[in-house]
């Protein structure tokens, strides 16, 4: 099956809470776009990573209330509960929680107990902005040509031990960042290709750099049948997270990603300028 009629059967649609964030912070000011970012985190209840200035540990909590009328926010006690906040009432922390392809962090200063000196709930001042840091070693960069980006089938081979008679079709990277891989393969290989296998020895091929040699921790394997020809027909999606790859490797394909993601704005932009 060709690389364009294979991805016909991979969804790729954006979640909508993100668009709508989108547009939401768009048109908002700074303040608005922090009370916005943060009445999400509580709502969702989102774990985030909380480190006390001084303190090279790092603990978790979740928002619990946003007050912008004092203004002030509230957070549960951070865990594990070892007093990490305990007399450190005008120093500051740092609250950090990840997005697709970026970290975000802001500092807050410790204001004390929300209600009393037994209480598991800590005041926090209201941060001024949210700093945005790229990770972009968690970006995942959509990989739309297959000549580009490659795993070859004859380092796959060997480990899927259940089709050993079937030949092997040839991998479909659909994207890549320079902490793992996504990729696509005909049949249901979900037997072989299954969450916490460890895949040795795979050759990753990238256009421009010399080829890789890597090893990859399966993290999920999933099934998707052809709907127009019936369930005994598809394709398996599976995902991996490199491990212990050379600096080398990481730093070329982090180049690599980096070179392809401005070029794909430069493009955009070019679009939008002849639309207009």
């Amino acid at each position: 099956m060709k690389f364009s009629r294979l991805m016909r059967y991979i969804p790729r649609s954006l979640p909508r809470f993100l668009v709508n964030q989108g547009r939401e912070l768009l048109h908002s000011s700074p303040n608005q776009q922090t009370y916005l970012r943060l009445f999400q985190l509580k709502r969702a209840h989102r774990l985030m990573w909380i480190q006390a200035e001084g303190d090279d540990n790092v603990y978790q909590t979740v928002i619990l209330h946003v007050d912008t009328e004092e203004p002030f926010i509230l957070i549960d006690d951070p865990f594990p509960s070892d007093g990490v906040l305990e007399g450190m009432v005008g120093s500051f922390v740092t609250l950090t929680f990840n997005e697709p392809g970026e970290s975000l962090c802001m500092r807050c200063k410790l204001l004390g107990k929300a209600s009393g000196a037994n209480s598991a709930v800590y005041q926090l001042s209201y941060p001024e902005e949210l700093a945005a840091n790229q990770r972009r070693e968690a970006f995942r960069l959509p990989v739309e040509d297959s000549d580009v980006i490659g795993l070859t089938a004859e380092s796959l081979s060997p480990w899927l031990i259940n089709t050993l008679d079937t030949p092997v079709s040839e991998p479909v990277v659909l994207d890549i960042s320079a902490a793992g891989i996504r990729w696509a393969l005909l049949g249901n290989l979900q037997e072989d290709l299954h969450a916490g296998k460890l895949l040795s020895g795979l050759e990753l091929s990238v256009l421009g750099c010399d080829g890789f040699i890597v090893d990859i921790d399966v993290t999920h394997s999933q099934w998707v049948p052809d709907e127009r020809r019936g369930q005994d027909f598809g394709h398996t999606v599976i995902g991996g997270r490199f491990v212990d790859i050379l600096p080398q490797t990481a730093r070329q394909l982090e180049r690599y990603i980096t070179l392809t993601q401005r070029k794909q704005q430069r493009d955009k932009k070019g679009g939008r300028l002849l639309a207009a």
